[in-house]
């Protein structure tokens, strides 16, 4: 009988403090970016990108559209996954 994947849930950080907790990588990755948007970067001047930055953990950055700068910064929002300990069967 092959292996099932553990099943993991995807919380959502910022900073090391974690925020919320999702059942989907879509769900959190949502949150995060509203949240991120809400706090500061919600005038529609700012694109973003998530980046896997271990197999872990995704991070959100973000950049200034229009401008001379190219670059993205990294935010303090980020994914990370958890094992669940009593997944519902």
């Amino acid at each position: 009988m092959p292996e099932q994947p553990e099943p993991v849930a995807f919380v959502v950080m910022i900073g090391d403090a974690p925020i919320a907790v999702a059942h989907t990588m879509a769900a959190a990755m949502d949150a995060a970016l509203t949240a991120e948007k809400r706090h500061g970067h919600g005038d529609g001047q700012y694109e973003y990108l998530w980046s896997e930055h271990s197999p872990t953990e995704w991070r959100l950055k973000s950049r200034r559209q229009g401008g001379d700068r190219n670059r993205f910064a990294w935010t303090l929002r980020s994914i990370r996954t958890a094992p669940l300990l009593n997944p519902a069967a």
